[in-house]
């Protein structure tokens, strides 16, 4: 043992002797080796051992000149060098004493792309990049589609908000969307360049830009979004395309170099103020798809001389004060189809003017002396012409009434303080409606006999007269005595309103036909609360209130009348209509109608009425009109117990709200349904429309039905409005027959139950979410016609096994087949143009999918987690207008092949060094699928024996065509 540890000690200090020996040499470092630089532009090399530092020398290749770094990592950030060329060489660091440096690396060369100098954070999953802010960008500013290796997809809300540095910017491809108040009040920001890959505008993007002279709006962005250009005042000329089809509140509000603007074709919805305030705005152009000319919308373009409207005109309404203070504007011809002016439409102002001796006096220099008004106009709000030319100078001639073109819109003072009659032959002799509100308040008014050709009596007009007792309303006769002539069509809402002691009321003239005697009349529309607070108006043989014309009577038109107080079994009748119920009266809980010939109910006759649950009409009712919302929340009545034959359309709202409505039995003559008609009706069973002429069902006509299990539609309906069918969670089928052209979005949202859908051959398009949630759907056929998928169309129709696109179908929205994981196999038909972004996400189940060459774009991660899929595409590689994450499961891809013409198999597929991709992926290479066939495999002839399986396609030499061999 002794001799043993002896051994052991000499060893160690021979070997410490030796270890001694050697700390006492200097020792050189290896250079470093194995350099990278990844997409952040993080350069890094293989670390040396006993390195304690490293030098990084940086050389400029355009300037020459050379910084020195160190870094204590084997690593180091080149993302702060500017755009350029350099030479990088690294050595490694000794300790200074015993070990020495490294000589100098071999010369790496790097080239630094440009970079804006904004700052850029990971979205996406980490596969993409958004623009958060704008850092240190200043000057001209190129925003680049990719960074670092990766698309750039958006810049952010309120990115460069504020920035007073840049004044010129482009932005590249890849980014689809400028966030909300993204330039927001950059002073500086002279012109803004923007990729056609833009789809999304936001919010006051450009709002306060004062310097802001350029920008263009690409044919990718459809609306234009709330003051989107407001206040850039240097903006002088903007083109809007014909694909804009909506423009935000105050989106051009005093943009007040504009000289010129074009609203385009395409335009259907224009925000209230849009460009108000465009002081050097000189000519207006309409196009033919805007509807309506909203609030305030050219307030104040004191320049602007003319407007010019498409010869389609589709507008129906110019809103209030749309042209108010427009002094320039001299003439306005308005096109036919207008049905509205709102108040103060081309209202003018007038300016306070002080003279020399302090005086303050309003001026009006509007210069607008002409207007033409179409023939489909019915109202005219009040002051709609106010202080114009034409009206000033009316109204200082002392003329008694004022028009503009056949409108009698105003009235003088002496007219309102001393007229007492008003008779037909003192008007104007074409006059054909009055504007709202021009009698109101005359005091001494007491009778009243309007020209026969007057059609249309404004809101409010004849408002609160207090000596007014008879108004003769009635048409002129045929010489014959059996039709009418010309008279009043509709009488505006709050009308005569308030007038104490109007007692004789001629809404047409009594006749016999057959022995009886009816009351034949020109009126079709009274306005809710016309004849509100008319408390000595009744039922009097002498007045004729609803003469056979009459086709709706508005929301509380006879309410607190003298019928008020005289109802029957508590129910109101205005001549033979039924106009309310008086629960003052004692509970309605049965109305058993005895009188036959009652042909109408009143807008909301009977709404909010809890106690009634039985409406009873005789069995040879003549009924023919239920007023909008007219058992609105009856949640007592059970089936209704009358005959509707005559009935041609329910209205809005008829039986919304009817909890305890289990049935109901519709008229073979109707024809359509109106919105929220059936809303909300919990009990309700079944609807049947087959033999009837329904057309339409209106939106939200069925709206939340939760026990509605059976539809029938008929062989008419051609319309399904939005949200028709909302939530009705019982419904199991959806027959869409031939004569079905669209379904609004939300159709069929959430009717989680249904399991049967058929698609008529003449459906052109499906709406946003119109079967979202449908969670028992087995099977999509989108018929042979459809041309548009919307966004999130069938989103979690979590039961679907088979989809079929049709050939024809052009677009597939956003989301709109997500979550259908159990689908195998899908074929993109060749008229196929876009796919939206996630539209097939989660098809777990998918195992072949077919692609033809005419797909242009395919949106962000449209194909996500398809993990089990190949995909066969008669394209040889992605479009530009594809999504960098088109398919970010990394599936398997088979470029160029050959695909049938009918779209059901996969012919052959000639092999390049570029046909397959992702060969790597888990499981390989799957087998394209043919309904009704098998796939064998691959043969190199056509007709020729198998050689290759569907997986061995990868063993596969270039050059070599191979054909699939199919099994029936």
């Amino acid at each position: 043992m002794k001799k043993c540890r002896l051994f052991v000690i000499t060893a160690l200090l021979i070997g410490a002797l030796f270890g001694m020996g050697a700390c006492g040499e200097e020792k050189g470092l290896s250079a470093p080796t194995q350099f990278d630089i990844n997409e952040e532009h993080q350069l890094t090399w293989d670390a040396v051992e006993a390195a304690r530092n490293y030098a990084i020398e940086i050389k400029s290749v355009a300037t020459n000149e050379s910084k020195e770094v160190t870094s204590r990592r084997s690593t180091t950030s080149l993302a702060d060098l500017a755009e350029g060329d350099y030479e990088i060489r690294i050595k490694a660091l000794g300790n200074g004493k015993t070990v020495e440096d490294s000589d100098w690396s071999k010369t790496i060369f790097f080239h630094k792309k440009y970079e804006t100098g904004c700052i850029y954070t990971l979205i996406n999953g980490n596969t993409a990049y958004q623009l958060s802010k704008y850092g240190e960008a200043a000057g001209d500013v190129n925003i680049e589609g990719t960074y670092r290796g990766k698309p750039v997809l958006e810049i952010a809300p309120r990115a460069f908000k504020g920035c007073t540095a840049i004044e010129n910017v482009i932005i590249g491809d890849n980014i689809t969307k400028i966030g909300d108040n993204a330039f927001y009040n950059c002073k500086n920001l002279k012109s803004v360049t923007i990729s056609e890959t833009v789809t999304y505008l936001g919010e006051a993007v450009f709002q306060t830009c004062g310097n802001l002279e350029s920008v263009n709006i690409p044919k990718s962005v459809t609306q234009i979004g709330d003051y989107t250009f407001a206040y850039c005042r240097s903006l002088k000329d903007i083109e809007l395309h014909d694909g804009i089809t909506s423009i935000g509140e105050y989106a051009f509000s005093d943009c007040s170099s504009l000289t010129e603007m074009v609203l385009p074709d395409g335009l259907t919805s224009l925000g209230n103020s849009a460009f108000t305030g465009n002081l050097a705005l000189q000519s207006l152009t309409i196009g033919s798809g805007l509807t309506q000319i909203s609030e305030s919308a050219f307030y104040m373009c004191k320049a602007l001389e003319t407007v010019e409207f498409s010869e389609n005109s589709a507008l129906t309404v110019i809103g209030a004060n749309a042209f108010g203070d427009c002094v320039s504007l001299s003439s306005i011809v308005l096109p036919e189809g207008i049905v509205e002016l709102k108040n103060s439409a081309f209202c003018m102002r007038g300016e306070n003017v002080t003279d020399d001796a302090g005086n303050e006096t309003v001026v009006f220099n509007s210069k607008l002396q002409t207007v033409e008004l179409p023939s489909t106009l019915k109202k005219v709000g009040q002051k709609a012409f106010f202080g114009t030319g034409f009206y000033m100078e009316a109204l200082l001639a002392n003329e008694p009434y004022i028009y503009a073109d056949d409108w009698l819109i105003a009235c003088s003072m002496e007219v309102r303080t001393t007229v007492e009659s008003i008779e037909a032959d003192t008007w104007k002799e074409t006059v054909v409606g009055i504007a709202e509100g021009v009698f109101q308040g005359c005091e001494k008014l007491q009778t009243l006999r309007l020209p026969y050709g007057v059609k249309y009596i404004g809101t409010a007009a004849f408002y609160n007269n207090p000596k007014l007792f008879s108004i003769d309303l009635s048409p002129k006769m045929s010489e014959d005595g059996e039709t009418v002539e010309g008279g009043v069509l509709e009488i505006g809402d709050y009308a005569f309103a308030y007038c104490s002691i109007l007692r004789d009321v001629k809404l047409g003239v009594k006749q016999y036909q057959e022995d009886k005697e009816i009351s034949v009349g020109s009126v079709e529309r009274i306005g809710q609360n016309a004849f509100l607070g008319c408390s000595r108006l009744n039922n009097s043989e002498k007045n004729v209130l609803t003469p056979n014309s009459l086709t709706s009577i508005g929301k509380g038109a006879f309410q607190d009348t003298a019928m008020w107080k005289e109802p029957q079994s508590g129910i109101v009748y205005a001549g033979n209509w039924i106009v309310g119920y008086n629960a003052s009266e004692g509970q309605v809980t049965s109305v058993d109608v005895k009188n036959a010939d009652v042909m109408g109910i009143a807008d909301y006759a009977f709404a909010n009425c809890k106690t009634m649950s039985s409406f009873i009409l005789p069995d040879d009712s003549k009924l023919r009109y239920i007023g909008k919302g007219a058992f609105y929340r009856c949640v007592r009545l059970d089936m209704p117990n009358f005959s509707m034959t005559n009935v041609r359309r329910i209205e809005d709202y008829a039986f919304y709200g009817c909890e305890a409505l289990f049935s109901i039995e519709l008229p073979m003559r109707l024809t359509s349904i109106g919105r929220s008609a059936f809303s909300g009706c919990q009990q309700l069973k079944d609807i049947d429309l087959s033999g009837r002429l329904v057309s339409e069902i209106d939106d939200y006509a069925f709206f939340e039905c939760i026990n509605l299990q059976e539809v029938k539609l008929g062989n008419h309906i051609k319309t399904i409005g939005k949200a028709a069918f909302y939530n009705c969670s019982a419904l199991k089928e959806a027959k869409l027959p031939n004569t079905v052209t669209s379904i609004g979005s939300h159709a069929y949202y959430r009717c989680s139950a249904l399991t049967d859908l058929t698609i008529g051959d003449n459906l052109e398009s499906i709406g946003d979410y119109a079967f979202f949630g449908c969670q028992a759907l087995r099977k999509v056929d989108l018929g042979n016609n459809v041309k548009s998928v919307g966004n999130y169309a069938f989103y979690r129709c979590d039961s679907l096994l088979i989809v079929r696109l049709n050939d024809g179908l052009e677009s597939i929205g956003d989301y709109a087949f997500y979550g259908a994981e159990k689908v195998t196999a899908l074929t993109l038909p060749d008229s196929l143009k876009k796919v939206g972004q996630y539209a097939f996400k989660g098809w777990n189940g998918l195992t072949t999918l077919m692609i033809y060459d005419n797909l242009e774009e395919v949106g962000e991660l449209a194909f996500y987690g398809m993990n089990n899929a190949t995909i066969y595409t008669e394209l040889s590689q992605a479009p530009n207008g594809w999504a960098t994450s088109w398919n970010p499961s990394y599936r398997p891809v088979v470029w160029g092949c050959t695909l049938s013409d009918d779209a059901k198999y996969v012919v052959s597929v000639t092999m390049t060094e570029i046909t397959l991709e992702n060969a790597w992926a888990q499981g390989g290479f799957v087998e394209p699928i043919c309904l009704g066939y098998t796939f064998a495999g691959w043969a190199t002839t056509e007709g020729g024996e198998v050689v290759y399986t569907a997986a061995e396609i990868v063993n596969a030499p270039v050059g070599t065509t191979l054909y699939a061999v199919w099994v029936e």
